[in-house]
């Protein structure tokens, strides 16, 4: 079984940090929007539109820069996708010129979806423009804040480098003047015992005395003079030397440090506490990052109860995970059960437009997660079809979903989190033009994604009971 859905092209492929963000320049995310698979059909890349512009308001009403580009490189991929990419398809062509000759006929409905698609541009255009000069802005500021940083780290190993050189300077002049104590009691002893010899011969010098106790300065008569702010008075043993951290600069750098607070400051404030944030404990097989999904508990049950009508009469039911992302993880918040045309084996989404129409309505920050469908005359497993479908949704978001419910008793598995395996599972299925069921000789094309107990690398799906969500059913 399986539903078939538009491709989900929507995810940044950018790696999630919550703590102070490092603007990327914008011509790195222009060349990020323009990396998608090329091997999707005309209808695949239209279809997937709506679910691309959803996920792109998503990321931006998220807080912080990093969701902001994040949002604008789903945007410009939107303009490449419709702009650069499906406009040039023959079969549009072609669907072009069948539907100058009737609107109304088959062969023109890929060019009216196209269409469709196309008067959403210019807005999608603007907010990719609008979302660019704020990233460039962001960037540039940030640039600036390096070139500050980059000048006080050389301050710092200069200002370093002349205390080592004044601390050594000091140790110096310390056992010089130990010496010359030392060479002065010498004199004095000699002294005295030529003013000894002299008084008792009464011979050449007489009365006079020969250099009365030699003087010298003290040392703090030759101390060098320095800010004592900077420089500490030594020690008869030379101190060990400070770290970089804590040299004390010259009175030029609370200012600079005054500057540096200032540049950061709409950094910092948007930035989410990485202590406060889900970790990120899951990984593809080929290491991109998987956040965490929570999935309530009293989901699976709902939506069985909403399907009991067609499982009765052995038809396939499907619906749809929305939810929000919330501290680095996703909580499922909407159970969304579309228009469909059910079978025994599939289940086909119609209007879908309706549902993203609801989505902006309801709440435009919602995340399309995955789906949910039952499979009344079968195991709990993912058909070739459903690979097709689950694959729409996991290609430009990791993190995608599929649940299968087999209500029947009689089948020893009834439920199921899948995920396909990338590698191999992703690229197999991305470049497979067959439709309908078909075999696929590779194996190991995907995987079981809910947490077990004790093991968070096990996957990540954590079911939770409690959480809340809404249920809306679309077909009536």
């Amino acid at each position: 079984m399986t539903t078939r859905r538009s491709s989900n092209l929507s995810s940044s492929n950018s790696k999630n940090s919550h703590s102070l963000h490092q603007p990327t320049n914008p011509k790195i995310l222009a060349t990020r929007a323009r990396q998608y698979g090329q091997d999707y059909s005309t209808k695949t890349f239209i279809k997937s539109a709506p679910s691309l512009i959803q996920n792109a308001k998503a990321y931006e009403s998220q807080p912080g820069h990093e969701s902001k580009e994040e949002a604008y490189i789903l945007y410009a991929r939107f303009v490449d996708i419709l702009v650069n990419h499906v406009s040039k398809k023959n079969d549009l062509i072609e669907s072009k010129n069948a539907y100058k000759q009737n609107p109304n006929s088959k062969n023109g409905e890929l060019y009216k979806d196209f269409l469709k698609q196309l008067k959403k541009l210019p807005d999608v255009m603007d907010k990719s423009e609008i979302l660019h000069a704020e990233l460039k802005a962001e960037y540039d500021e940030w640039i600036k804040i390096e070139d500050k940083r980059k000048e006080l780290r050389e301050l710092q190993k200069r200002k370093l480098k002349e205390r080592q050189e004044s601390l050594l300077l000091e140790e110096k002049f310390h056992k010089e003047m130990i010496r010359r104590k030392s060479s002065a009691t010498s004199d004095n002893e000699l002294g005295q015992k030529l003013r000894s010899l002299s008084a008792g011969s009464g011979g050449l010098w007489g009365s006079q005395t020969i250099a009365e106790t030699l003087k010298y300065p003290s040392i703090g008569d030759f101390a060098i003079e320095e800010d004592d702010e900077n420089i500490q008075h030594i020690s008869p043993s030379l101190p060990p030397l400070p770290s970089n951290e804590t040299v004390e600069l010259n009175s030029k750098l609370p200012d600079d440090k005054k500057i540096i607070s200032k540049l950061t400051e709409s950094f910092n404030n948007s930035s989410i506490n990485s202590d406060i944030n889900h970790k990120t404990v899951n990984y593809t097989e080929g290491g991109a990052p998987m956040r965490t999904i929570f999935l309530p508990s009293e989901l699976k049950s709902n939506f069985l109860s909403i399907a009991t009508p067609n499982t009765v009469k052995n038809l396939e039911t499907c619906g749809i995970l929305c939810g929000k992302l919330n501290r680095n993880a996703f909580f499922v918040t909407h159970l969304l059960i579309p228009e469909q045309e059910s079978t025994v084996d599939t289940c086909s989404t119609k209007n879908e437009e309706k549902m993203f129409d609801y989505i902006d309505n309801e709440d435009p920050d919602l995340f399309i997660l995955g789906w949910i469908h039952t499979h009344p005359t079968q195991s709990c497993f993912l058909s070739s079809v459903d690979l097709h479908t689950q694959n729409s949704y996991q290609i430009m978001l990791n993190e995608a979903i599929a649940l299968v419910c087999s209500p029947d008793d009689k089948f020893p598995k009834q439920f199921g989190i899948f995920r396909l395996t990338d590698p191999p599972g992703v690229p197999t299925i991305t470049s497979c033009t067959n439709s309908g069921f078909h075999p696929h000789d590779e194996k190991d094309l995907y995987v079981e994604c809910n947490r077990l107990k004790g093991d968070p690398t096990s996957g990540h799906v954590v079911i939770r009971e409690g959480l809340p969500f809404k249920v809306k059913d679309l077909r009536y």
